[in-house]
């Protein structure tokens, strides 16, 4: 007869009685005929398949409950065989006694960390809590290190960061540590036996790549705990990669600057041997930035990062073909004005509408404006520069006039534009004509030597070149000169995949950087410095106690837009489209929302009501932020650090915001106190709401009857790990225990918890976002409406926990419910884009709790790259717990219905289906048991036993009222 390799080890081992060695499993296998061996190496098979299916074991509680477990002398044996505390035991991730580097703590000395070995001892031990997984995983980088070094002394690296340790060779990572191994591996390259290993121990990414790779490539991450089996595969399959990596011509790193030589001591300690030192000069130096996860990216990461994801979309290959036909119509509005001149007909309106750039807008075409993929111009041109008092209506021919000879006199010395901008700058009516507005049509004509230069191309050229750039004619030279060194050393600007000149690639690599990826610039030309400023929480400060709540300031204005690196000239233009669609919105207020968005990190708030009261003071802690469809759009995060009242006497309160300076903030801040603060008609309004009741370790203990032991190292993974799934049989009170863990998390502020259920028909359009249909006037549109998770995103304070409980996790289809949320899960400093536009980026303050019944079919839906987004906490039925409740609660005999319980359990036989407790923790169970039992316990039972119906039928209440439960039983 013929099975497979592993229900042939299982029958072995169950004859045998007792773990075996994998060859003794196959020499009993191939005595008894029990595997059809053609085409398969036996030993080899059957170590995969058996590390395969032990691999749950050595990983995290939830991966799986493996068939078969390997002991401490390599012998494999029956998991089914194993007590339920071995197997918990078995199941349980070591706990992690060294506690980790702090990113900030790394970057706060960065150079002397990664100089200690000791730093990287800790780092290692985070990782990887086993001792002998860590030698392993050592003694597989040593090796590999020597491989690499006797290819070339002067190609490799080892990198060490708060959070991982990377081997990189030339432009390729080859090990990447990071509470699994990751490799890159070509598998026609390998043996059958290398390959049978690598696929049985390895788990495949489809998901992530590596910062810099040899295509092609496949990527594999290993546990640890099986670095030991997979050792030698491993380093087979990376070897000719790492050949290949450093004889590569563009192989050079980035030099001992982003070297761990630390790393590298520790290492050398824990193999016994002393490892090569690479050997970096010549062209192997490099100052750029390199990849290590705690420093910022590299220029060249950034612009790999933007070929990979976005260019190559069909949409951006569209948009990317609109740079010739914006040239081509940029020539012909020029020679339409040669022409008109050489007529003598005017051509005011040819230039003003054929040399500035102009939104894209059935009005704009109709009049035969120059549409530009870099509009300044959204509305009413001539409307926006009257209104701002720079133009009077009888000078626009002047005005067009300088325009036509600025460009003229920058095309004819385009190497010298000095003069040029002096003159036009020097001349009053240019007042308004910004760089933004004017180099659009510079650089159609001359893409060559005139880039575009605006808002966004200022921000990345002073931070990528280290200088301090304004958006102004007066800078243009300087930017020219920045912009064409970074595009000249940038060869990969050049890949054929973009499809336009290098300078246009990066013109709209700046778009996608600041636009859709929204990176975070730390240098370079940053916002205005903090400063002093009086901000009102809307009418009768109405919002103060949401603002207070989510700790934030917020700004009417929705017509604006998003306000993100938006200058004064296209501020302009947006207020004067959007003043024809409310004529209430004029420059000066509409600048209210502009100053908002344009407040740096660390600018002091005091929120008033009216003239007279002052109701706190604030900090603002992070960028501003657009939130679309809300009335109060414009916003800033802000810890509002002290709500005490004060009374003031402020006549010139009477805008929302209003600038002051640091002696007058200083005087407000040092006001007493007010007892009791005023209402709007000047009466006492009574004294603020209490503080929300704390909620602390002591609370959740009481509560849940954990063992102190228990409840710390739940608490530790939830802030460690940041989303967990409480699992487990039913009754065993998953959504209680969540609500109280997340309750302890934000010491008891039940604002900041929040749930959801799942269920078959939750969607996608539910939780992140869809098309829904909107009523309005009488009249339906279908809008694209954010979901649970967005809203919450938007909304949430961005200081201090916040929790989203999802109750029955595992009852909606969850790949498709998460959709991106899957990547953001694993990379939660990354911002995704949505597939129906707009992005979303998990907060770092977001914490997600799942429950799960083990019981539910749909368990099976969760699949690994699920699984390993969360650490699983399983709650198994525990009689202790029971037993403590019913201590101060019960007269009736506890022991009698744990005895019960655990005859009941033992005949389900299954732990994930298990009767749980929280059935019957009811302060007057006596009086309500035999509801419970008949309604709740027997059906339950009935559906369990389906195929067993005498096994069900024992447990009816009639027969344990008068038999186990004869003391609860009521008197008949």
């Amino acid at each position: 007869m013929s099975m497979t390799f592993a229900d042939a080890a299982e029958l072995v081992l169950r004859d045998a009685g007792e773990a075996l060695l994998v060859p003794e499993i196959w020499r009993r296998i191939e005595a008894r005929g029990l595997v059809d061996t053609a085409g398969e190496t036996p030993v080899q098979t059957l170590r995969t398949i058996l590390l395969r299916q032990t691999a749950g074991s050595s990983l995290a509680v939830g991966k799986g409950t493996p068939r078969f477990y390997r002991r401490g002398d390599r012998a494999y044996g029956l998991w089914a065989e194993l007590a339920p505390t071995q197997q918990q035991a078995m199941a349980t991730v070591p706990a992690t006694v060294t506690a980790r580097v702090s990113s900030r703590d790394f970057a706060a000395d960065r150079e002397g960390m990664r100089a200690d070995p000791k730093v990287a001892e800790r780092t290692l031990a985070w990782l990887i809590p086993s001792d002998v997984a860590r030698r392993a995983v050592a003694e597989l980088l040593a090796a590999v290190i020597e491989d690499a070094h006797a290819v070339s002394a002067n190609r490799w690296k080892l990198t060490l960061g708060s959070r991982s340790l990377r081997l990189t060779v030339g432009r390729c990572l080859i090990l990447w540590i990071e509470r699994h191994v990751w490799f890159p591996v070509r598998l026609a390259q390998l043996s059958p036996d290398d390959r049978a290993l690598i696929e049985g121990v390895g788990v495949q990414d489809t998901e992530t790549g590596p910062f810099r790779s040899i295509a092609p490539v496949d990527f594999y991450t290993v546990a640890p705990d099986l670095i030991a089996e997979a050792a030698g595969a491993i380093r087979n399959a990376v070897a000719p990669i790492v050949d290949e990596a450093a004889r590569a011509g563009a192989a050079d790193v980035h030099g001992a600057k982003y070297h761990s030589p630390g790393a590298l001591t520790y290492l050398s300690r824990v193999v016994g041997r002393q490892l090569p030192v690479p050997e970096y000069g010549g062209g192997g130096e490099d100052d750029a930035p390199d990849d290590d996860d705690d420093d910022a990216p590299s220029l060249a990461e950034l612009v790999t990062e933007y070929i990979d994801t976005f260019v190559t979309q069909p949409a951006t290959q569209a948009y990317l073909q609109t740079y010739a036909a914006e040239r081509a119509a940029a020539r012909a509005n020029l020679a339409r004005i040669d022409e008109l001149q050489a007529r003598g007909a005017d051509a005011t309106d040819a230039i003003l509408l054929g040399l500035l750039p102009y939104t894209d807008s059935a009005k704009h075409r109709e009049a035969g404006a120059w549409v530009s993929h870099a509009p300044a111009i959204q509305g009413d041109f001539k409307l926006w520069f009257e209104n701002a008092k720079w133009v009077k209506p009888e000078t626009w021919p002047q005005v067009a006039a300088e325009i036509l000879a600025f460009v003229r006199e920058c095309l004819a010395k385009p190497g010298d534009l000095r003069d040029a901008i002096a003159r036009f700058t020097a001349n009053p009516l240019s007042k308004g004509f910004s760089v933004g507005l004017l180099t659009p049509i510079l650089n159609a004509l001359a893409p060559d030597e005139l880039p575009l230069v605006n808002t966004k191309v200022t921000r990345v050229v002073s931070y990528f070149a280290g200088v301090e750039l304004e958006p102004t004619l007066t800078d243009y030279v300087a930017t020219i000169r920045q912009w064409r060194n970074l595009v000249e050393n940038q060869p990969l600007l050049r890949d054929p995949r973009i499809g336009v000149s290098p300078g246009d690639a990066f013109d709209h690599f700046c778009h996608w950087l600041v636009a859709v990826k929204r990176f975070a610039f730390t240098g370079g030309r940053g916002p205005v410095a903090p400063g002093y400023w009086k901000i009102s929480p809307g009418p009768g400060a109405e919002l103060w106690e949401d603002w207070r709540k989510r700790g934030v300031a917020a700004i009417g204005g929705d017509l604006l837009g998003d306000l993100t690196l938006v200058d004064d000239d296209e501020f302009a233009g947006r207020v004067a489209t959007a003043a024809q669609q409310d004529p209430s919105y004029k420059m000066n207020g509409a600048r209210q929302p502009l100053n908002l968005a344009r407040m740096a990190v660390g600018t002091l708030l005091v929120a008033n009501r009216g003239k007279t009261e002052v109701l706190g003071f604030g900090r603002v802690t992070g960028p501003y932020r657009f939130v679309e469809g809300v009335a109060y759009c414009h916003e800033v995060p802000v810890d509002w650090f002290d709500v005490t009242v004060r009374a003031v006497d402020r006549p010139g309160w009477a805008r929302t915001l209003v600038q002051l300076d640091k002696s007058t903030y200083d005087d407000i801040a040092a006001l007493p106190a007010r007892d009791v603060p005023i209402g709007i008609d000047g009466e006492n309004a009574g004294p603020l709401p209490p503080p929300p009741p704390r909620y602390e370790r002591g609370h959740f203990l009481a509560d849940t009857f954990f063992r102190e032991e228990d409840a710390d190292r739940w608490f530790r993974i939830l802030q460690d790990k940041k989303q967990i799934i409480v699992q487990g049989p039913p009754g065993t009170g998953k959504t209680w225990v969540a609500e109280r863990l997340a309750r302890w998390l934000v010491g008891g502020d039940e604002g900041r918890v929040h749930l959801v259920q799942f269920h078959p028909a939750y969607s996608y359009e539910d939780f992140i976002q869809g098309i829904r249909p909107i009523a309005r006037s009488g009249a339906v549109s279908y809008e694209l409406v954010p979901g649970r998770l967005v809203q919450l995103c938007q909304a949430m304070p961005r200081q201090g926990p916040v929790v989203l409980i999802i109750d029955e996790i595992n009852r909606a289809n969850l790949p498709r419910v998460f959709g991106e949320l899957m990547y953001l899960l694993e990379y939660r400093e990354r911002t995704m884009a949505l597939a129906g536009g707009g992005e979303l980026r998990l907060p770092p303050n977001l914490y997600l709790i799942g429950t799960m019944n083990t019981a539910d079919r749909s368990i099976a839906r969760l699949d690994h790259a699920l699984r390993r987004r969360f650490s699983f906490l399983r709650l198994q039925p525990n009689f202790d717990v029971l037993r403590s409740f019913a201590a101060t609660r019960w007269s009736e005999p506890v022991e009698d219905l744990i005895a019960l319980l655990a005859a009941i359990n033992k005949d389900i036989d299954d732990p994930n289906s298990e009767l749980g407790i929280s059935y019957f923790m009811k302060d007057d169970l006596a009086e309500r048991l035999e509801d419970i039992w008949r309604c709740e316990i027997e059906p339950y039972l009935e559906e369990f036993f389906f195929d067993a119906r005498a096994t069900a039928a024992k447990y009816a209440w009639d027969k344990v009222a008068a038999g186990a439960l004869a003391a609860w039983a009521p008197t008949r």
